[in-house]
């Protein structure tokens, strides 16, 4: 299965952001995407970058899941065209991409 190609930053964020330093949005978002492509965690010493990092992680940890979700749904889509030329039967939809996704998280927990 293909990465997911980044991560998003929800503009009800931009007020909260103002508040900080261009150099503390730069190490904001380098903690981000750190965290959306390797799964590494940053503590930081400022509480109200932490409290943005926590919420971002939080957010990119959903958009992860149903990027996942969707990518499996896709893929199962295909198999099931390989599938039925073998004239195998396809396994269960939901069961099959619930599976899937334990297998990428598991995967992913890994790295």
């Amino acid at each position: 299965m293909k990465r997911r190609p980044g991560i998003i930053l929800p503009f009800d964020l931009l007020e909260s952001l103002e508040l900080f330093s261009l150099d503390e949005i730069g190490r904001l978002v380098l903690a981000v995407l750190r965290y959306g492509r390797r799964g590494e965690d940053t503590a930081f010493e400022d509480r109200g970058l932490q409290t943005i990092f926590t919420q971002l992680k939080r957010s990119d940890d959903r958009d992860a899941e149903g990027w996942m979700r969707k990518t499996a749904a896709a893929q199962y889509s295909a198999l099931c065209r390989t599938w039925n030329e073998k004239g195998i039967t396809p396994p269960d939809r939901d069961s099959w991409i619930e599976d899937e996704i334990k297998r990428l998280l598991a995967n992913a927990s890994e790295r």
